[in-house]
């Protein structure tokens, strides 16, 4: 059973910037024995910066309301591209 990561991903719609936070889930490969399984990223919250009605800036979950909006499937798949570039090609130490 793999571990399940958290972990958010920057976009931008339509000029605003959201944080979409989500689980991800590294696939098994397939062996003799299990048919293997695929990743997996499970988008739980899209988080923007906003300001109340006295100018203090919060975080609001907007996910409710880019239903219609975004492309789920898309997100996904650039999510899992970013974990699969970061793995292939670490940040080196300073």
């Amino acid at each position: 059973m793999n571990k399940e990561l958290r972990d958010t991903f920057d976009v931008e719609i339509d000029g605003c910037d959201i944080d979409f936070e989500y689980t991800y889930e590294l696939g098994e490969r397939e062996t003799r024995d299990h048919p293997g399984t695929s990743t997996s990223v499970d988008i739980k919250h899209a988080w923007m910066h906003l300001s109340d009605k006295n100018g203090n800036m919060v975080n609001v979950d907007v996910m409710g309301l880019l239903d219609v909006e975004c492309d789920y499937d898309w997100l996904q798949e650039q999510i899992i591209e970013n974990i699969n570039e970061f793995h292939n090609n670490p940040p080196e130490d300073d």
